[in-house]
C-alpha cells in the first residue's frame, strides 16, 4: 500500500510538472519576446529608452513598449517570476507615453519648441528600470 501511495505520488508529480514545464516555457518565451521587442537582454541597451530629443516619436515609442509590456504580461501571467521584467515596462511605456503628451503639446505650440522633458525622478526612475529590465532580459534569454 505505501508503494502504491509512493508512486501514485510520483506520477502526480511528474504529471504536474509536465504540465507546468510547458507554461513555463511558453513564459520564457514570451518574456524573450517582449525584450527581443525593444532591444534588450544581450548587453545592448533597449531602443525603447525614454530618453528625450526631438528626433524621436514618442508615440510611437509608447505604442511599441505598450505591446512588448503587454507580452511581458503575457509572461508574467504563465510564470510569477517574470512580473519585474512586465513592471519595467510598464513604467517605461508610462514614462515614453508621458514624453508623448509632451511632444503632442509642444507641436500644437509652434512657438516653443523644445523637446520633451522627464522630471529629475522620473529620469532617475527610467535609468533604475532600465538596468532592472536589462537584467530581466539577461535572465530570459539565459533559462533554459
Amino acid at each position: 500500500m505505501r508503494i502504491t501511495t509512493t508512486a501514485t505520488v510520483l506520477v502526480a508529480i511528474a504529471l504536474l510538472s509536465g504540465c507546468g514545464s510547458s507554461d513555463n516555457d511558453d513564459a520564457r518565451n514570451d518574456a524573450r519576446q517582449a525584450c527581443a521587442s525593444i532591444g534588450a537582454g544581450h548587453g545592448a541597451n533597449p531602443t525603447s529608452a525614454p530618453t528625450p530629443n526631438s528626433d524621436t516619436d514618442w508615440s510611437q515609442m509608447a505604442d511599441e513598449l505598450n505591446r512588448s509590456a503587454d507580452t511581458a504580461a503575457a509572461a508574467a501571467a504563465k510564470d510569477t517570476r517574470w512580473n519585474r521584467l512586465a513592471d519595467s515596462m510598464n513604467t517605461l511605456q508610462r514614462l515614453a507615453a508621458s514624453l508623448a503628451q509632451q511632444q503632442g503639446s509642444v507641436s500644437q505650440n509652434s512657438a516653443y519648441n523644445s523637446s520633451p522633458l522627464l522630471a529629475p525622478e522620473d529620469q532617475q526612475l527610467a535609468t533604475k528600470t532600465i538596468d532592472i529590465l536589462q537584467a530581466e532580459c539577461r535572465k530570459a534569454y539565459a533559462a533554459g
